[in-house]
């Protein structure tokens, strides 16, 4: 939980800080580390998942 805590605010003061700048750049990193952070969502729910199913 801390580790999601901790990406998605690290993303959204990432975004806020790139949104002021105007380039295409910017954005296309932006893109890019709101791709990373879904894949880490993801991963992080498929190990909650495999987390489970050891304790049972």
């Amino acid at each position: 939980r801390d580790a999601s805590a901790a990406i998605t605010a690290g993303t959204s003061t990432l975004e806020k800080r790139m949104a002021m700048g105007q380039g295409g750049e910017e954005m296309d990193l932006l893109d890019e580390l709101r791709g990373e952070n879904r894949q880490l969502k993801t991963s992080q729910e498929q190990m909650k998942k495999e987390l489970e199913e050891m304790r049972e």
